[in-house]
């Protein structure tokens, strides 16, 4: 390419172009500056004309709100423009920006902004609306932050029931017990791995996530894994980072997947997107294969039932006073009648649970108090369902436990005599026990067994044998001396 011969050219097109030379069949018309949409009314999320602009009280920014919260569902508390997370999703209506589009639309008869269907912007969100939308953001940011927590937690040896990490996984066990993944997957092959799945609350979290199973084919698997994708899968692969249905979404439970599904298509042609997959709760159904206290169970249920039998201004004050008045200590007691066929096994599963249990204030399941045994911060007692579980801390607030009895008491010490205290035996299912008892109060110390009366005499004599002899060796040494 010579260079110069280019620019020779270039030169003498753009005289000719000067001196009138050559006509041009339309000359260009520059468009008008004013009918510009002006950035200060675009929303910076969506690029379009503000239609309810919204701003966030932590952040002095205007976004359209629909925008902002597709982004938070995403990223719940983020800044847009970078930076540390949002204290809170509360929003105010910025009125003077609908304003400044009213007047702009005005000057602009015959404009219709881009991504508008029409020219009218449609009804402002009122405070009550955005208060609504606010909660549920921060809910959802609450839930990814107990998700990390919790994977902390549970890595900890010396976690503490009532610190963080145990507000966390309640906050986890609060969330839908049972989702549904619906929708179309564009491939016939990987449909089977749509529907009803049930959380299983026996198996230890994923990365801060519970994981779930399928109903009527445990060998289907939801899950979340370190790399930041919930996988539907199968069993063999829990936990792995693949899957036949992926979405990259770091929600802290399954219902609240907003990222786009994508499907797994025949052997090596990878991944397509699934637009019409979506995760939803679905807590119709029961939850099949439940037995006595083992199984799988939400908090909702029980603070239904708190609330139930708190209703009324009457029955409410006698139910705080009960919450109030409960001790700060109760222990696990109880003596096996050995001749009670299989007590062996039955007994030695359940003594290891007898001891003092200390009240946690700042945690509560069910309505009620949740208590830690001492010197043990991994077994701890609680109310879920109609019924008070013994338990280690990663089963807190399910129903799956090592003990428990069917009673619906304000606190454990109140359980009626009535009341029979179940084991979980290995391979053998529930076992009744009933020589437990929760007492309030602590464990007394320790008493040191009186000798029998019979050893006595023996006892005496072992005395004066010995005084004897070292008499005898006191004698014989200072014999030796002289």
């Amino acid at each position: 390419l010579n260079i110069s011969r280019e620019r020779g050219r270039y030169s003498s097109l753009h005289g000719a172009l000067a001196g009138g030379m050559i006509a041009l069949p339309h000359e260009p018309v520059a468009a008008p500056l004013d009918d510009a949409e002006p950035d200060e009314l675009t929303c910076p999320i969506c690029y379009t004309m503000f239609r309810d602009p919204v701003i966030p009280t932590d952040e002095p920014r205007v976004y359209e709100r629909d925008a902002l919260l597709a982004f938070w569902r995403r990223r719940p508390l983020a800044s847009f423009f970078g930076g540390e997370s949002l204290a809170s999703a509360r929003m105010e209506p910025a009125l003077h920006v609908r304003e400044q589009v009213a007047a702009w639309l005005a000057a602009h008869p015959g404009h219709t902004p881009e991504g508008w269907t029409s020219r009218e912007p449609g009804p402002t969100s009122s405070p009550a609306e955005l208060d609504r939308l606010a909660s549920e953001i921060a809910h959802l940011a609450a839930v990814r932050r107990a998700a990390e927590a919790a994977e902390a937690f549970a890595a900890d040896e010396d976690r503490d029931p009532g610190g963080a990490g145990g507000e966390a996984l309640l906050l986890l066990r609060a969330q839908a017990t049972a989702v549904r993944l619906r929708g179309a997957t564009g491939h016939p092959a990987r449909a089977a791995f749509t529907g009803r799945y049930v959380r299983r609350d026996d198996l230890p979290l994923l990365a801060g996530r519970f994981a779930f199973a399928k109903q009527g084919d445990p060998d289907k698997m939801l899950w979340f894994a370190r790399n930041g994708f919930w996988h539907a899968g199968r069993a063999a692969d829990l936990g792995r980072q693949t899957g036949f249905l992926i979405v990259a979404d770091s929600a802290g439970a399954p219902e609240h997947i907003v990222g786009e599904w994508q499907v797994a298509g025949p052997r090596g042609s990878g991944f397509v997107p699934a637009p019409g997959l979506r995760c939803e709760p679905d807590e119709a159904e029961p939850d099949e294969g439940e037995e006595g206290g083992g199984g799988s169970g939400g908090l909702s249920g029980d603070e239904a039932e708190a609330e139930a039998e708190a209703s009324g201004s009457e029955e409410a004050e006698v139910w705080a006073r009960q919450l109030a008045e409960a001790a700060p200590v109760v222990r696990l007691e109880g003596q096996p009648r050995r001749q009670r066929h299989g007590w062996t096994v039955t007994w030695s599963v359940a003594r290891r649970w007898l001891g003092s249990y200390d009240r946690l204030d700042r945690v509560q399941v069910g309505g009620r108090h949740v208590y830690c045994r001492r010197g043990s911060s991994s077994r701890v007692l609680w109310f879920t369902a109609g019924f008070w579980h013994f338990g280690h801390i990663q089963y807190l607030g399910s129903q799956t436990a090592a003990l428990f009895v069917a009673d619906s008491a304000a606190c454990p010490e109140a359980i009626g005599e009535e009341g029979v205290w179940h084991v979980g035996l290995p391979s053998r299912g529930w076992a009744p026990l009933h020589e437990l008892r929760v007492r309030a109060g602590a464990e007394p110390p320790p008493q040191p067994r009186p000798l029998p009366s019979a050893m006595l005499p023996a006892l005496v004599g072992l005395v004066i044998v010995l005084a004897a002899s070292t008499g005898l060796r006191v004698w014989l040494g200072s014999s030796s001396a002289i």
